[in-house]
């Protein structure tokens, strides 16, 4: 009777798991977009709101498309930005789910799908909402199935500029997981050779603007300017959820500023060492499991060397920022993707595939299943290491209470400047 009611449920996850977890995503990002432009604009917001008001400046292209768009159409800027948001990472949604619907569950697609690093990044991370990070997730998506597409060389090596230029001139924190991109093409044709022809081009023009980017870091001239541009309000007082208290006002700081404030965070790196080998252990798995089982040496080689490689070039940003469970996080769904495109050609991934499934007729499965289940819902990968997530979906509910009533006691609905 157990064997058979694990069996049903085994079923039932394995034909809708993927579809209620999309929208669930999807869901969690409405609800938080729509509670960040009512009481935490300051960064989810206000981010996307940098623009080319008061000059060219560091991270400005996404604010100047918001910004038209939102006086072509009589939106508030905020309200455009949500929607741009939402509607980035719903598409971006469609492509992750075309990738992983085909493959086999097993406990280790379960445990890459679901991992609190991941996609439930989004549910895991209360209103941290769609930072720009989203915009590499979905530029790396489209790239993919663009190789799909058997584009020339030149063709492709255009597609992968423009869209390499957009998130240099979008977020400079991206580039640092910009080999990805070499990754997916060398994954897709096999040829390392040819795919460092096709970047090479993309990866000058990404030097180029980031070289741009880096001179023109802004000022509180240019905060101000960008501020008034969207509605907002300049205050003196910063730490405050107003839409120009966080991501605008810090146009204005300096390295020496950022990095004095990573200083004082610095009790929080064992947390995040053991949260970042918690976050990387099923791709690890998965690699192993591509490269022993389903022979793909070639794809696991390229995926192990440009992961490793990224890891590196992150760091400046661990130096440098406190949001450390952004940047593990932008690198784990860079290997997830590229993860996923080189299962599409693993025999040993496939839904068709006769190969037992993992542990299957082991006295130690059982345990393995509670493993992966307590991996996928009983942990955090926090944003910031002062934050009290950390205890996966069971501190959802808790946070968000905590949220409310801080809110409910700060008059937050009468008290923040929201710029609308």
């Amino acid at each position: 009777m157990l064997s058979r009611t694990v069996a049903r449920l085994s079923e039932f996850a394995s034909q809708y798991s993927l579809i209620f977890f999309m929208v669930a995503l999807t869901v969690a990002a409405i609800f938080y977009a729509v509670y960040d432009l009512c009481f935490a604009p300051a960064y989810p917001i206000a981010d996307w709101l940098i623009n080319y008001s008061a000059g060219f400046v560091r991270r400005g292209l996404p604010g100047e498309f918001i910004l038209l768009a939102a006086r072509a159409t009589h939106i508030p800027p905020p309200w455009m930005a949500a929607i741009v948001q939402l509607s980035i990472y719903v598409a971006f949604l469609c492509g992750v789910y075309r990738l992983a619907a085909p493959l086999r569950r097993d406990v280790l697609w379960y445990c890459m799908m679901f991992s609190p690093a991941a996609l439930a990044f989004m549910i895991l991370a209360p209103m941290n909402g769609n930072r720009k990070e989203l915009l590499l997730y979905a530029a790396l998506t489209a790239t993919i199935f663009l190789l799909r597409l058997d584009l020339s060389a030149i063709s492709l090596s255009v597609c992968v500029a423009t869209l390499l230029a957009i998130l240099v001139l979008s977020h400079d924190a991206l580039v640092c997981c910009f080999p990805f991109f070499f990754a997916a093409i060398a994954i897709q044709t096999g040829n390392l050779k040819y795919a460092s022809k096709v970047i090479a081009a993309p990866f000058l023009l990404a030097a180029f603007l980031a070289n741009l980017v880096r001179q023109h870091p802004g000022d509180q001239t240019t905060a101000i300017a960008v501020c008034r541009s969207v509605g907002g309000r300049w205050i003196a007082d910063d730490g405050t959820r107003d839409l120009c208290a966080g991501a605008i006002r810090h146009l204005s700081w300096t390295i020496a500023k950022s990095r004095q404030e990573e200083l004082q965070n610095l009790s929080y790196w064992p947390l995040y060492t053991l949260l970042g080998l918690l976050s990387f252990a099923p791709y690890v798995v998965a690699l192993v499991v591509l490269y022993r089982r389903d022979h793909l040496r070639f794809e696991v080689k390229v995926i192990a060397s440009i992961a490793a490689l990224c890891v590196l070039t992150t760091m400046p940003l661990f130096y440098l920022t406190i949001d450390w469970g952004r940047w593990i996080q932008m690198q784990i769904i860079c290997s997830l993707l590229v993860i996923l495109q080189a299962a599409q050609r693993a025999p040993g991934f496939q839904k068709t595939s006769s190969a037992p499934a993992f542990g299957v007729g082991k006295s130690w499965r059982p345990a393995l299943l509670v493993a992966a289940f307590l991996y996928c819902t009983c942990w955090t990968l926090p944003v910031l290491g002062m934050q009290d997530v950390r205890f996966g979906y069971a501190d959802v509910p808790l946070s968000l209470h905590r949220e409310f009533r801080l809110m409910r006691n700060f008059h937050g609905w009468q008290i923040i400047d929201r710029g609308w």
